[in-house]
């Protein structure tokens, strides 16, 4: 289930200023990495008090639901793992297939977070739409105020409110745009 395109981390050209810090193509391989991060990521869920296979199960159901979303949505989306030390810590999922680039989802583990790895990430992001001149956009729950102040200090924009979510966009500039 993992999303696959023609695009690859090679392509992508991505230059990550911090060590040790690296993305690659996800394969199937990856696939119990991909569900234990959208664990991490679903504390709503967790919290449900649910015996521990009810809740697996659900979280798997979910997970199984946003891959099949995503899918239907940015069929030519592509999924990169982001290693640290070549451990995978997070993932990327990116559509480049349009006029701009959509950052359809970025996450880490929670041991990885506020470390500068997703800004190195979306920096790196940033200048590949600078090669290509391409705007970068995004939505965010409004409630995830960590994300939304990363958003704006990466000199993203509110475009639209649509709650839960806000879309950000960022544009390249002449000058490099970041």
């Amino acid at each position: 289930m993992v999303i696959l395109s023609m695009l690859t981390a090679s392509a992508l050209n991505f230059h990550l200023t911090l060590p040790g810090l690296a993305v690659r193509q996800a394969t199937e391989a990856d696939q119990e990495f991909l569900l234990a991060l959208y664990a991490a990521t679903r504390q709503d869920l967790q919290q449900l008090q649910l015996p521990p296979a009810q809740a697996e199960h659900l979280i798997t159901m979910q997970y199984q639901a946003q891959y099949s979303g995503y899918r239907q949505q940015y069929p030519k989306a592509c999924s990169l793992i982001i290693e640290y030390a070549n451990c995978g810590i997070g993932r990327i999922l990116l559509d480049t297939a349009n006029t701009n680039i959509r950052l359809i989802d970025i996450a880490l583990l929670p041991d990885h977070r506020r470390q500068g790895y997703a800004r190195a990430c979306i920096r790196a992001l940033q200048d590949f739409a600078v090669q290509r001149n391409k705007p970068v956009q995004l939505s965010v729950y409004q409630d995830n105020i960590a994300a939304h102040t990363l958003y704006l200090e990466l000199g993203f924009s509110p475009i639209q409110s649509s709650p839960p979510f806000l879309s950000l966009c960022w544009l390249p500039t002449a000058t490099g745009g970041l």
